[in-house]
């Protein structure tokens, strides 16, 4: 008599009875998120279906705004294994390999071993990790490469090449959640899990509720950080004290611009710096900032800018952010002269919502507006 699929019913994930059942299952199902699920996720079915790898319990479908370390933070809880290791070797090929929370490796054994269920490495790679963030200020020729090095085994360099590690900002990633949102998501699809927008860098305020988001202690350090995690209050410290307390309409207010910038669907590269310089600086000649004749008037931007970045420097990741006119002047003048090297998508995003009223005045001035050419003899 042939092996019954393992069906998900009502069992909570926890329970010994489904980690018994999970550890003797010899195929694999998918399991339908509850109720809702993007539109723009892979075709799902609930079919059992015989893996090509060595999968040893069902499958759970992605969630909304989910990220690929969630929803393997899931699987390794729902499967019950008591260590990480032995579940990153099931979905990935080795003890370490997918682990890192922002931009994994080894997502092509991935899609092989849940038979492309769960989409092909690429759209993984763009739309459930860090990538997704990142994309609009690449080329779509960097775009490829970084997809194509998250796809092998190793990600040991991928941060320099993106040039995270030479930037001031760093190229650290702290694993951030909503505790509303918690509560919610426990609610609607009995998990709680990590959204994809709280993880963007310069998002610190919940876009939906409005509440300061709290950073894992776990992975936040160093410690455990060969482990799959899921939100839990007990492991979230708050960032934003009382005393940042004037300054969370500001946060929240740029968390949004980023979520709206960075998570919209539009082609690879479209903010990227060579692209958005030209309108930073149109926007500048209209405040007066830059004379017809090129040249700046930097004493008057500078003290602009630097009363701006006073409302977001409370973040540990915008304290680089300059509060006195001469560290203000010199960013002002990496926006505006000639690029000799990368700008991180913070220093544009910080940029925009200092010079534009909102998003859409900043996209029509980008689509609209004639370019002003950033070289020597323009800028002086």
């Amino acid at each position: 008599m042939p092996a019954q699929p393992f069906v998900l019913a009502d069992q909570h994930p926890h329970s010994a009875r489904a980690r018994r059942a999970n550890r003797r299952v010899c195929r694999v199902v998918l399991v339908s998120a509850p109720r809702r699920c993007q539109s723009s996720d892979v075709s799902l079915t609930d079919q059992p279906f015989t893996a090509p790898g060595t999968l040893a319990g069902p499958l759970l479908s992605w969630l909304p705004d989910e990220t690929l370390f969630s929803l393997c933070g899931r699987l390794h809880r729902l499967w019950g294994y008591s260590s990480s290791w032995k579940s990153a070797e099931i979905l990935f090929g080795g003890r370490r390999l997918g682990l890192h929370h922002d931009l994994p490796s080894a997502l092509r054994t991935f899609s092989s071993r849940t038979g492309q269920l769960l989409g092909g490495p690429v759209p993984i790679a763009e739309n459930r990790t860090l990538l997704r963030f990142y994309r609009p200020f690449l080329r779509p020729s960097a775009v490829a490469e970084t997809v194509e090095i998250m796809g092998g085994p190793s990600v040991a360099h991928l941060k320099y090449k993106l040039g995270l590690l030479t930037s001031r900002f760093g190229a650290n990633h702290p694993l951030k959640a909503c505790i509303a949102c918690m509560t919610a998501d426990v609610e609607r699809n009995g998990w709680a899990y990590w959204h994809a927008e709280h993880q963007f860098p310069g998002v610190w305020i919940c876009p939906v509720h409005a509440s300061p988001l709290r950073v894992s202690t776990v992975k936040h350090n160093g410690v455990e950080r060969f482990s799959w995690q899921l939100p839990h209050d007990r492991n979230l410290t708050e960032v934003l004290g009382a005393s940042e307390a004037r300054c969370l309409h500001a946060l929240h207010e740029f968390s949004l611009w980023v979520t709206e910038l960075a998570g919209t669907d539009r082609d690879d590269g479209w903010l990227h710096a060579e692209k958005v310089q030209p309108t930073i600086l149109r926007r500048m000649q209209d405040r007066g900032w830059i004379t017809p004749a090129g040249h700046v008037r930097l004493k008057e931007a500078t003290k602009s800018y630097v009363a701006h970045c006073t409302h977001l420097q409370s973040l540990p990741e915008l304290a680089m952010l300059s509060t006195h006119e001469d560290g203000g002047c010199a960013q002002i003048n990496r926006l505006i002269r000639p690029l000799r090297s990368g700008i991180h998508p913070l220093r544009l995003l910080v940029a925009i919502h200092w010079l534009f009223a909102d998003v859409g005045d900043f996209v029509y001035g980008f689509v609209a507006q004639p370019a002003l050419t950033a070289d020597g003899r323009a800028v002086k």
